[in-house]
C-alpha cells in the first residue's frame, strides 16, 4: 500500500476528520503567556473522543485500507494505548471487525 499523499489526499483526509469530530479546543493561557513572552494558545486533546489526537490517524488510515484494491475483512491491534484506542474508534465508524491483543507486563 502507497502510504505517499497529495493535496487531494489531504483534503479528503480533512473532510473525513471534520466530519467524524469537531475541531480541538484550544485556549488561551494568561499566565504561560506571562512566563514565555508571547500569546500561549494550549489545543485541549484531551477533548477528542479517544482522549487524544491519534484518533485522526486512526481514521484516516482504516479509510484508505478500505479504499485500497484488497481492503481487509478486519483490523488488528496490538496495543493498549492512545494508538489502539484511535483503530478502535474508527473501526466501530467503519463497522470493521476489530480484533485486539493487549501486550502483558512482565
Amino acid at each position: 500500500m502507497e502510504f505517499a499523499f497529495d493535496m487531494s489526499e489531504l483534503e479528503r483526509a480533512a473532510r473525513l476528520v471534520y466530519a467524524v469530530m469537531p475541531p480541538t479546543a484550544q485556549y488561551p493561557w494568561p499566565k504561560l503567556r506571562r512566563r514565555a513572552g508571547c500569546a500561549v494558545w494550549v489545543k485541549h486533546e484531551n477533548h477528542t473522543p479517544t482522549g487524544a489526537f491519534k484518533v485522526r490517524g486512526g481514521l484516516v488510515y482504516l479509510d484508505r485500507l478500505r479504499r485500497s484494491q484488497a481492503p481487509p475483512a478486519g483490523v488488528i491491534s496490538a496495543t493498549r494505548g492512545n494508538h489502539g484506542q484511535s483503530i478502535a474508534f474508527a473501526a466501530a465508524r467503519f463497522h470493521q471487525v476489530l480484533g485486539g491483543a493487549t501486550p502483558s507486563v512482565g
